[in-house]
């Protein structure tokens, strides 16, 4: 395992199991797939969907750019310069939503208004799967 990395290779093998089984269910419309990952598992996602076609919408809640970046500021409110610097590097369409005074995660994170959250979830896939 090299830890240099954000993401291990061996989690990557895991998580590429997980889509494989995925778009083999019959209920799953296998070219229309979504990840939404929180933290470490946003940059797991984001890594992910860079290397799957079928992967058509991908949602980083409190993605960060570096551990060496993220460590001095992880307990104050998310660093919103990491999410724009991570987002000017996609291509496609992007959207940056960002939750006034949020903190990296918890009941003060970004789902403290949990049905507007997941209002905005729903609306992002309706729009991009």
């Amino acid at each position: 395992m090299n830890t240099d990395y954000l993401v291990y290779s061996e989690l990557l093998i895991d998580y590429n199991s997980v889509i494989e089984k995925i778009i083999k269910q019959p209920e799953v419309i296998s070219n229309r797939i979504a990840l939404i990952g929180w933290s470490t598992g946003a940059y797991l996602s984001m890594a992910a969907a860079s290397k799957r076609p079928e992967v058509k919408c991908f949602v980083g809640q409190a993605l960060m750019t570096s551990f060496k970046e993220v460590i001095p500021t992880l307990r104050k409110i998310e660093p919103v310069w990491m999410s724009k610097k991570i987002i000017e590097k996609m291509k496609g369409d992007t959207e940056l939503w960002i939750v006034p005074e949020a903190v990296h995660g918890g009941p003060d994170g970004p789902t403290k208004n949990f049905n507007l959250y997941n209002q905005k979830i729903l609306e992002f896939m309706d729009k991009y799967l």
